[in-house]
């Protein structure tokens, strides 16, 4: 379950992130708050789950693998929001 308010904004620019199975008996949570609108957000929703799968969970420790891919979507963020004229942002 997942809730979230749009407080004065005129739209809810959170992105919610629930993943039960994503690999290797490993879930991925967390809430995409976005800034400016929801287009960064809803990109990274999509993004950062497939970046995450292509670490090797054997040969890296959690913490480590989160970072690699945080650090992977931002660097494809900076292009496609460049490609897209996107001028909103988001974080975790």
């Amino acid at each position: 379950a997942c809730a979230s308010s749009k407080g004065r904004k005129t739209q809810n620019e959170d992105v919610p992130l629930l993943l039960d199975s994503l690999k290797e008996g490993r879930a991925l949570y967390g809430v995409l708050d976005g800034h400016g609108g929801r287009d960064v957000a809803e990109w990274v929703s999509r993004r950062l789950p497939e970046l995450l799968c292509e670490q090797p969970a054997a040969s890296a420790p959690v913490k480590e693998a989160l970072r690699r891919a945080f650090v992977a979507c931002d660097s494809e963020l900076v292009l496609a929001a460049t490609e897209q004229g996107w001028c909103d942002g988001c974080c975790a």
